[in-house]
């Protein structure tokens, strides 16, 4: 009878779980190949009386790996004496059959075997990857014991993610400084330094000092603020070494140091600061450098801009690690809601609350919990919605629906365009201040139409607005980070910076849009101008498209990459990728 009558059904995530598999194996191989020629350079000329080993080498060709480990339901199969013999010599006893010879195909630990299947079933396609690899997606991992923090990494580093990414945990960090103190890794073989970044309130410095804690070592605190008050310029250098002796002195330590962007750029010229500043930063660097040099000291630096710092500073080797702390997503809010409530409320009532809270940060989260709990302590009245409403400031847009729907229209606007010239949407948010969406730019080569492209997208949201509504709002306008703003500065600077607009190869620099001539704005509104309609003319076939996706928004407030690739799967795309398939 076929043998493939008596097997079960695979479940969907079988395929996903073999792909998985195959890479883990191929890394695998590659690390087994090294450490053989590792041991072949080392081994001394008359090693071939060697001890033969207990079992041969793993077959060159293996077979199935998930079908090997279906067939083996019990594990632990052999006596606990050929289970030890086995292990002490370096095999994996889970690989071997009951006489201790290797079973075809089963060449990959089995602990890392089963915790791979784990992870492959939890996601279950390459879909799913996608999706937790979009900015401010949460993924949370329950029952992972502390010793295997490394193989999850591990895993997810060569089985599971694309090519270019690679899972980092901060506490990798801790761990590091911890081996270190301990001698059982040396000081040049972990990083020495991490940059934390972020809008304010999203916990940089909160994590910094968790670290910390947790590395059981000596933590010394610092900020620029600091420095900047301990006076003139020599006093400022003076507390900034200072810092970095105290370092040294209390090693093994952290040295946490917030507020670094205030340290600023040397490029900031053009102003009478611009001495003091290079000379701040120079000193800084000084430091970096003299502490890269020495052992025990593992530098965390915190900011809200990292774009103002000079890049110098952010370069490998003064800062090694860099990780943004995102505003929390609508699931990463409920998780804190759920944490800081303790069960007063019901999860629908929590998933409403994390709604309403989108673009807040944890720090208002915390903040708006502690003042209600303390007015319905002081009042004798409990804890309700509308009270924790009131303390974070939330403002009922249910009440203005026609306000949400325009703002929801806004984003929905650039989102479909984005989609068109083949970018990945990672993210679209609105909150009562207004929405926002991310995005990922394909790499391009500059060209003229390549800007032009990008002018439709700032200019969508916009002309979203004029085609459903026939009006517009202020919403693209305001502070230099806007859409107009950045549409502007892109126009001025293909004219007067990178030789591809009105003056050909001349160059003159950055522009200010407030002190134009009258000619220069009259070109930037008029190129302006065509890129809205061209926007519009975009979005016309895709009206009714646009009104459902925009409705949809209103209920939920946030689409994910899984979300926005549901609603814009059928729309045709001029650049990039095909549309997306069913995984």
């Amino acid at each position: 009878m076929n043998r493939s009558n008596h097997s079960p059904a695979r479940p969907d995530w079988w395929q996903f779980a073999e792909d998985c598999a195959r890479r883990y194996h191929l890394h695998c191989e590659e690390l087994q190949q090294a450490r053989r020629k590792t041991l072949k350079e080392d081994a001394p000329d008359d090693s071939a009386g060697a001890e033969e080993p207990l079992v041969p080498p793993a077959p060159d060709h293996p077979l199935s790996l998930l079908q090997h480990l279906s067939e083996q339901p019990d594990a632990r199969h052999l006596p606990p004496e050929l289970w030890e013999a086995l292990e002490q010599e370096g095999a994996d006893p889970y690989a071997c059959d009951n006489t201790g010879r290797w079973l075809p195909g089963t060449d990959l630990p089995a602990d890392k075997l089963l915790l791979l299947l784990r992870i492959a079933a939890a996601f279950g396609s390459p879909a799913a990857v996608d999706a937790q690899l979009a900015r401010g997606a949460v993924l949370i991992l329950h029952n992972v014991p502390a010793s295997g923090f490394s193989s999850v990494e591990n895993l997810l580093n060569h089985a599971l993610l694309p090519p270019g990414w690679q899972a980092y945990d901060a506490r990798q960090l801790v761990a590091d400084l911890r081996l270190w103190a301990e001698g059982e890794v040396a000081w040049s073989e972990i990083p020495h330094s991490l940059l934390l970044f972020g809008l304010p309130g999203t916990g940089k410095s909160h994590l910094a000092r968790a670290m910390g804690r947790s590395a059981a070592v000596n933590c010394v605190e610092t900020s620029c603020a600091e420095w900047q008050s301990a006076g003139h310029l020599g006093n400022l250098l003076l507390a900034m070494r200072r810092s970095f002796d105290d370092a040294r002195k209390n090693a093994p330590c952290i040295l946490f140091i917030d507020e670094i962007d205030a340290i600023g750029s040397r490029d900031s010229a053009g102003d009478n600061s611009a001495s003091y500043r290079r000379q701040v930063v120079a000193g800084f660097l000084e430091q970096m450098d003299r502490v890269s040099l020495e052992e025990g000291i593992m530098v965390v630096g915190a900011c809200n801009h990292p774009q103002h710092l000079d890049p110098a500073v952010l370069r490998a080797g003064r800062f090694d690690i860099k990780i943004e702390m995102p505003l929390p997503s609508k699931a990463m809010l409920q998780h804190l809601l759920a944490e800081r409530l303790q069960n007063t409320f019901s999860e629908d009532v929590l998933q409403q609350l994390a709604r309403d809270f989108i673009g807040k940060t944890a720090a208002d989260v915390d903040a708006a919990v502690r003042s209600a709990r303390s007015e319905a302590r002081h009042s004798g009245c409990p804890l309700d919605l509308q009270l924790l409403r009131c303390h974070l400031g939330v403002r009922e847009l249910e009440e203005n629906h026609g306000l949400l729907y325009r703002i929801c229209v806004h984003e929905c606007g650039h989102a479909i365009t984005a989609w068109i010239f083949g970018e990945a949407i990672t993210q679209v948010r609105v909150a009562a201040a207004g929405g926002t969406i991310e995005r990922d730019v394909p790499a391009n080569a500059g060209l003229p139409a390549d800007f032009d492209r990008q002018l439709y997208v700032h200019l969508a949201g916009r002309a979203a607005e004029r085609l459903i509504f026939g009006t517009v709002s202020a919403g693209a306008g305001g502070s230099a980070t806007s859409d107009l703003g950045k549409a502007a500065r892109m126009v001025l600077a293909m004219d007067f910076e990178l030789g591809l607009g009105a003056f050909g190869n001349g160059w003159f620099g950055p522009q200010d849009p407030a002190q134009l001539e009258e000619p220069d704005r009259k070109r930037l509104r008029e190129k302006l101008d065509y890129a809205e309609d061209h926007a519009r003319a975009l979005l016309y076939p895709h009206q009714q498209l646009l009104k459902d996706m925009a409705e949809d928004l209103v209920q939920k407030r946030e689409f994910d990459t899984k979300e926005v690739r549901s609603w814009l799967r059928d729309v045709p795309r001029k650049n990039g990728p095909e549309p997306v398939l069913d995984q």
